[in-house]
């Protein structure tokens, strides 16, 4: 697919850039560059999941954020993991109970009222995570109610009803720029925890978080960017490649001349191969170049 679309882009930038001149050619073939490359990391991010996780740790921050609002009595835990179930996003833990906060963003409107299919299914997801941290208590002989919260945030405005906090379930779903005053108005409703339950409680979930996360640190994979970066590197580096060497023929204009230099700069590419982390993209910008090289050939055949 990436190359298709590169392959796409240099059919349509290339005739341009031979019969435009002067200060226009390089604008096309400036434009050419930018639309491949960033078209090029744009189809990576999304059909690797990259977007969608950073859609997810946007939401997570945002959260995060908004907690931190909260009055000095609670005290909020991220990240704590537990195996085949998950990551319970937020825990909070103040005189008003504990609280499994799970945040979830999506682009477009939520509509929490009547609750769509994935409103449910973020619901229930946030049931199990609040079953797991009673679990967890219980098993520290530590037994009280956890409460499940969904708090959402979407790129788009939602209707008045959706942004109403209500509850579906056992689940409360509140938005997430309402969230600490909701927490708050319904601070002696939803438990009543004393100052050492609150101090216990939070202990034993911190402990949980930072054995997970040693765990984790050993067993995680690379992050989101060393993920995306060699995904999108060797065809960003076919466009570079490319409109290089066609930009090498624009200002020569010379067969000796371009011959030398396509030379040079498939050099230039293998002599980067020494490094390991640029070896996929140093053979890229080969294949760019010498692709470049090659459609150059059959134009000029052509045009005589």
């Amino acid at each position: 697919m990436l190359a298709a679309l590169i392959l796409m882009i240099a059919v349509v930038v290339t005739p341009v850039v031979i019969i435009t001149e002067g200060a226009m050619r390089g604008f096309v073939l400036g434009a050419g560059t930018a639309t491949a490359c960033w078209s090029v990391l744009f189809i990576v991010a999304q059909v690797s999941g990259t977007a969608s996780t950073r859609m997810g740790d946007f939401g997570e921050r945002s959260t995060a954020g908004e907690l931190k609002k909260l009055n000095g009595r609670w005290h909020v835990i991220h990240h704590v993991w537990f195996p085949y179930v998950g990551d319970v996003d937020h825990v909070a833990v103040g005189p008003g109970g504990v609280l499994a906060i799970e945040t979830k963003w999506r682009s477009r409107a939520w509509e929490v009222t009547p609750p769509d299919r994935r409103v449910l299914a973020a619901a229930r997801e946030a049931d199990e995570h609040a079953d797991s941290i009673r679990e967890l208590l219980a098993q520290r002989g530590l037994r009280t109610k956890v409460t499940p919260v969904l708090t959402w945030w979407s790129g788009q405005p939602a209707s008045d009803a959706s942004r109403a906090p209500r509850k579906i379930g056992r689940t409360y779903v509140v938005a997430g720029r309402t969230l600490p005053k909701w927490i708050e108005d319904h601070d002696e409703h939803l438990a009543s925890l004393a100052t050492e339950e609150v101090a216990a409680i939070t202990e034993v979930v911190a402990e949980h978080a930072a054995a997970t996360d040693a765990v984790d640190e050993i067993a995680r994979p690379e992050s989101w960017w060393l993920i995306l970066l060699p995904l999108a590197a060797t065809p960003v580096a076919v466009v570079f490649g490319f409109f290089a060497n066609i930009d090498l023929w624009v200002f020569v204009h010379n067969w000796v001349a371009f011959t030398v230099g396509t030379v040079a700069l498939v050099g230039l590419g293998l002599w980067c191969r020494r490094w390991r982390f640029a070896r996929l993209a140093a053979w890229g910008w080969v294949t760019g170049v010498l692709s470049g090289a090659g459609l150059l050939t059959v134009f000029a055949l052509l045009a005589d």
